[in-house]
């Protein structure tokens, strides 16, 4: 297999090798478990519902009821 650019020959080796680069350049760059971690704990404090709001719904949702109040 001879395929040129120009006057140069591109054997297989060189295809495989021009493979691999574009594989390594396009690979994600990993993260480390330290960052993953850090990653996940400000997920878990965004997502954790908040005890004091949820005690405010508690306490309205029950005065409603007490009071014959429709939701």
């Amino acid at each position: 297999m001879d395929l040129g650019y120009g006057n140069l020959p591109i054997t297989p080796l060189a295809l495989g090798l021009i493979d691999a680069l574009a594989i390594l350049g396009s690979s994600r760059v990993s993260v480390t478990p330290g960052e993953r971690a850090r990653s996940k704990i400000s997920f878990l404090v965004k997502t954790s519902p908040d005890p004091d709001q949820h005690k405010a719904k508690t306490h309205a949702s029950e005065s409603r009821h007490l009071r014959g109040v429709k939701q």
